[in-house]
């Protein structure tokens, strides 16, 4: 593409950057809009098996307190949007719905936990009935994954899951 010992602007080179992560991503399972809590083929991205990883987790979890696992089962986390931050970080804007009768206390433990570490990231310890959008943000690594795992469910988002609207991103905590 370039000849062996020719130089590149900066804005040549993020240019060129673009278009090959755009390519890459088409050639790695396409542009992802949707998160899911089930591991699939089409939910990996940079980080292989991280979804199937994350939900051995949280069956084994379950099995070791399945009275805990059937309190919190009510209770799963969503994905607002990503945006980035710079060009290097990004950040994930989580909410959560809760089909529970009544406000649910999730202390941070495998039923409530970000991986990477740290686990807690001011995440609710308490959750209300209901849908509730972008209750806690977290930064990652614009060429990393990120995930909230909540109740019986984690969501695994990275740099191509849903963008934030112009309108979400002015609205900022």
């Amino acid at each position: 593409m370039f000849a062996p010992g020719s130089t590149i602007t900066l804005r040549r080179a993020e240019k060129l950057f673009v278009l090959l992560f755009a390519a890459s991503s088409m050639l790695v399972g396409g542009c992802r809009r949707k998160e899911t809590s089930s591991p699939s083929a089409a939910g990996r991205s940079f980080s292989d098996g991280v979804a199937e990883r994350l939900q051995q987790e949280l069956e084994t979890a379950q099995k070791a307190d399945p009275r805990e696992a059937d309190r919190v089962k009510a209770v799963r986390p969503l994905l607002h949007c990503v945006e980035p931050i710079t060009r290097t970080e990004w950040r994930a804007r989580f909410g959560y719905a809760s089909s529970a009768s009544g406000d649910l206390p999730i202390s941070v433990s495998a039923f409530n936990r970000f991986w990477p570490a740290p686990e807690g990231r001011e995440q609710p310890k308490t959750f209300e009935p209901g849908a509730h959008k972008d209750v806690v943000q977290v930064s990652f690594s614009a060429v990393a994954s990120t995930a909230w795992c909540l109740g019986s469910a984690c969501v695994v988002v990275n740099a191509r899951s849903t963008p934030c609207r112009p309108k979400d991103r002015t609205a900022l905590k």
